[in-house]
This record gives structure tokens, sequence and C-alpha cells, in this order.
């Protein structure tokens, strides 16, 4: 009885969302169906010591949900209107979706397309993260990536490799928005989770293979020096708004991903980390003309910055001192 208590404490993702904790195969049901949006719920009544540990997180066009069971259970999803991908964390499950099983673990798992119905086995003791995207932002942000809107429907293949570099990129996305969600500190900054939001669909697009991958991938043709000035004039004219690459392609009218690809071909950098530097200056010269009132945590927010931890680290690498060093330099130099 203490382990399981003492599981029950441990951290688990999105822990600050919670929506069940429960070894009640009624309330669970009761849960399944009103939050997560179940039609059914089945429980092999000789699995020992039921208990199921569930969180959920909704903003907008993406929703992240997690959930564990330490028992054999089937739960059976409608169709939906948004794309579902699983990301296995322990243990293992079978996902049934149009009438073919997909293994579902730490290297393998499906795309579910919208308008499909979602049968989920799970083997005792399986952990997931579930991914939620909305069709429509995923279609924008595809449309902006290639420049035009293609008109036709976006189909992706619906068995995928974790084990690989892109699906180790995918995987590291979804982990660390998760990690952001539920450290709070994004509910302070509209900017940063604009933006990690968009790093997510973006991640999805290019590292699940679809219809439209052999577009996301061709070679861009070459943007003009003046084109990528207006671009960067664009990130410092807007640098403390959400940003996303779709303003900044309509700014310099040409396509996101041939911004993506010239920024890192002439900058060596992908035009959302120039903006983080552009983000850092500015963050400087407010600790620098702050004086006495000024705080790291606030100018942190106000530049953009969700995570206290990853802004200082950032500011570091960046100027060679920490925040607070910066802002004694300055309180000192003044006196």
């Amino acid at each position: 009885m203490l382990t399981a208590l003492a599981e029950e404490r441990d951290a688990r993702p999105l822990d600050q969302f919670k929506a069940i904790r429960s070894r009640d195969p009624e309330t669970v049901r009761d849960a399944l169906i009103s939050t997560f949006g179940a039609r059914r719920f089945t429980l092999d009544r000789s699995s020992p010591q039921f208990a199921v540990r569930a969180n959920r997180w909704q903003s907008g066009s993406l929703g992240l949900s997690y959930c564990s069971c330490n028992s054999k259970v089937e739960v059976e999803f409608p169709a939906a209107r948004f794309f579902r991908q699983q990301f296995g964390l322990r243990g293992a499950a079978i996902s049934h979706v149009a009438r073919k099983a997909y293994a579902v673990n730490s290297k393998e798992t499906c795309v579910v397309q919208p308008g499909s119905e979602l049968n989920i086995e799970f083997i005792p003791d399986f952990e997931q993260i579930v991914l939620r995207l909305d069709a429509d932002a995923l279609k924008s942000k595809l449309a902006a990536l290639l420049g035009a809107d293609t008109g036709r429907e976006l189909v992706f293949e619906p068995s995928v490799r974790l084990d690989t570099p892109l699906g180790n990129s995918l995987k590291r996305a979804v982990s660390y928005f998760a990690n952001e969600v539920n450290g709070g500190g994004m509910g302070n900054s509209p900017a940063a989770r604009g933006e990690l939001e968009q790093n997510v669909i973006v991640a999805f697009l290019f590292c699940n293979r679809n219809n439209f991958s052999p577009y996301l991938e061709s070679e861009q043709r070459a943007l003009a020096s003046y084109q990528l000035r207006k671009a960067e004039d664009y990130i410092a004219a807007h640098w403390n708004e959400p940003l996303t690459i779709e303003a900044i392609a309509i700014a310099t009218s040409v396509s996101a991903r041939s911004i993506f690809h010239h920024f890192r071909k002439k900058r060596g950098q992908s035009p959302m980390t120039y903006l983080k530097q552009v983000r850092l200056e500015h963050a400087r010269r407010k600790f620098m003309r702050g004086g006495d009132e000024v705080s790291v945590t606030e100018v942190a927010f106000a530049c953009g910055f969700g995570n206290l931890g990853h802004f200082a680290n950032d500011y570091f690498r960046r100027f060679g001192e920490l925040p607070s060093e910066t802002i004694r330099i300055a309180r000192s130099s003044s006196c």
C-alpha cells in the first residue's frame, strides 16, 4: 500500500491538469466519456488493483492528455474533427483504426485522421501522452509552409516509427511543450505559448509522412537579400507579439518554408531562434535601465519567455552572465 501511495504522489506529465485519479471503474468510465469524449470503456475484470491516472490540457487548436492504467482495458472513441497521435512512455497498447491494428509504444505509434474511429487496447501498466491537433489549424500551417492553399485533403501515413531522427524530433517537441504547459509559465507569456504551439504543429507536419511530404522536403528557390532583410525587420518590429511563421511569410511575400530554409542557410539559425536573440537583447536593455524596481520574472514574461530557467540559461549563453548579474552591474554603475 505504501508503494502504491508513493507512486500516486510521483509527478507525471501534465499533473497540474488533473482529470482522473480513481480505482473505481464506474468513476473512470464516467470521466472518460464526459471529459475525454470516449464512447465505450471495458475493463478486464480479472485485472487486480485497478487504477487510472489521467490529465488533460486543451487550448485552441492543440490539446494534450496523459493517461496511465495498470490493468487491461479497452477504450473506444468516436470519429473526431482533429488529428490524434499517441506517444507511449511505458509499456504498450494496440490501437485499432479503420479495421487495422497498430502497435503503440516508445518506438512506434500511428496518426489517426479526422473522421476515423479509434479503439485502444491498454496492456497493463501502459502510460502515454496523446496529442490532438485541429484539422483546420494544421491545414493553415501547411498552406503557409507551401506558400499556397493546396485545396487537397491532408492525409498521413498511419504507421509511424519514433526511433528515427524525425520521430525523435517530434517526441522532443511534444515532450518539451508538455513540460512547459505543466510548469505554468506560458500562462504569463502568450507569445511563448503561441510559438511553442507552432513548433509542435510544424514538427507534426514534417516528422509524420504525408501526401505533401515531397513538397515540404523539396529544394527552395533562392530568397533575395531584400526579402531576408524584410523578414528580419518584421521580427524586429513585432518582437513583443506572438509571432507566427505565417505572419513573417505574408510580410515577405514568400513561403514560410523558404524563410526557414534561407534563415538556416544565410544566418545559421531558424527565424524563431533569431527572434529569441532579438528578445534577449530587449531584455538586457530593460535590465540595464530598470533601476531598483526591475524584476527578472516580469522582464522575462514581458519579452516573450515563458520558462524562467530556460530564459536564464539562454541569457547566460548570449551574454556570459546571469540576468541578476546584469541588474547588479547596472545598479552599481548608477550609484
